[in-house]
């Protein structure tokens, strides 16, 4: 549901976890728990508009715990994709000249 977070979200959520763990750690606990009480509520809901909005802030929530979970792993996949670019062009440039 949500997009990609750009470089320097995820710089922030990799900042955040390497500067204070524990906070940070909080954070993801206290969306997963939310998460898991829009759970419970999504089984209890008659109402089909109702569980539409449900759903969505579920998802909203575990895809914003994954992507701060996973920031450090994509900006380093992100540099080395970029390092790769640069030596891609490098090569292509000396072989044109």
């Amino acid at each position: 549901m949500l997009s990609n977070f750009d470089r320097k979200t995820l710089a922030a959520f990799n900042s955040l976890r390497l500067a204070a763990p524990e906070d940070f750690d909080r954070m993801v606990e206290g969306l997963k728990d939310e998460e898991g009480r829009l759970s419970e509520q999504e089984r209890g809901c008659k109402d089909e508009i109702s569980l539409r909005w449900i759903q969505g802030a579920r998802q909203t929530l575990a895809d914003l715990v994954h992507q701060a979970e996973n920031a450090r792993h994509v900006l380093v996949t992100l540099h080395e994709h970029d390092e790769e670019k640069k030596r891609d062009a490098g090569i292509r440039g000396r072989a044109i000249g």
